[in-house]
Order: C-alpha cells, then structure tokens, then sequence
C-alpha cells in the first residue's frame, strides 16, 4: 500500500471515529450521566413508571475502567416470585447492558474501598 493510501485509509477511520463521537456525545446529552460514590447503591427497581411512560428497554453503558469484582456495583435482577437474585453483571468497560422493562433489578452497593466511582450511561428505548 502506497503512502497516499495510508493516509487517505487513515483519514476516513478518524472520519468516522469522529462521526461515531457525536453520535455517541449527543446520545449522552440525552441521558443520565450516573457515577456511583463508595457506599452508593441503586435499591430494588421494579420499574412502576415504565409501563405509564412507555418504556420498553433499559440500557447501562458502563464506562468504569478496571472494575473489581469486590468494589460492589454489579448490576443483578431478581425473580419476582423468590426474592432470588437469577443473574448478574460485573461493570466491565465498554459494556452495554440491555434488558426488557418491567423487570426487577439492583446495582449493589459500591464499596468504600472502591478505587474509583462506578460511572455508566444510563437510559430507556421507548415506545412513543
């Protein structure tokens, strides 16, 4: 591949890099910026207010880099009839996670020893 190619090559990429970065910037001026403290957690979520507000998906885009399993902040859903958590989510870097709504879920509580905050993008598809 010639120099100019590279080049021309490489400047499309940073083309698109760039589109996908205003894509991504104006889906976050959109939603809700979450960064969760040590000692913060999210309670049992039923989400009453989706089905009134037409809610159908709930999204998480966690943005916490290196994030240990005992820091806490692990996002779990519980079967409804047991009161048992049925699965959970360590929030990995660059992960999306998207799940139908009304569905009981947690975040469990962040640790104090947590390096850092729990930051993620958090949102509803709706159906209007």
């Amino acid at each position: 591949m010639t120099g100019a190619m590279a080049s021309s090559r490489s400047s499309r990429f940073g083309l698109r890099l760039q589109r996908c970065r205003i894509l991504l910037l104006s889906m976050a001026a959109c939603l809700l910026l979450v960064a969760c403290r040590p000692e913060a957690a999210l309670p049992d979520q039923a989400d009453t207010l989706d089905v009134n507000e037409g809610r159908r998906y709930a999204f998480v885009i966690n943005l916490s880099r290196e994030w240990k399993p005992d820091w806490g902040g692990q996002l779990q859903f519980i079967d409804d009839a047991t009161g048992a958590i049925t699965d959970a989510f360590l929030p990995r870097w660059n992960s999306l996670s998207l799940f139908r709504v009304p569905q009981t879920h947690q975040v469990t509580l962040v640790s104090p020893w947590a390096a850092r905050p729990r930051h993620a993008i958090t949102g509803w598809w709706l159906a209007r």
